[in-house]
């Protein structure tokens, strides 16, 4: 499976716009468990826990225009000192 993947099948149920992924560990709680899915590495990371559990809990965050271009920006712009100096929210 690959982030794509993922993303079609978001489509393919009618989601549209600019999304995050995120997906649950299997047994831990929201606080400590929920992780981002930004790449393919994160899917695969993701589908080791399949085969334990058979399923997996996935959640969608829908960003507006105006946050999805904020936070590529800022991906794009902090280099990695930048990030260890300054604590940025959006």
């Amino acid at each position: 499976m690959s982030f794509f993947e993922i993303d079609e099948m978001v489509k393919e149920l009618g989601y549209d716009g600019f999304m995050l992924y995120h997906y649950r560990i299997p047994g831990m709680s929201y606080c400590e468990g929920l992780r981002l899915i930004e790449r393919d590495q994160d899917v695969s990371e993701m589908c080791k826990y399949v085969p334990g559990v058979r399923e997996i809990e996935m959640y969608l965050e829908h960003l507006s225009p105006k946050d999805a271009s904020l936070k590529h920006k800022l991906l794009m712009n902090l280099d990695e000192s930048a990030i260890l100096k300054k604590k940025v929210s959006l």
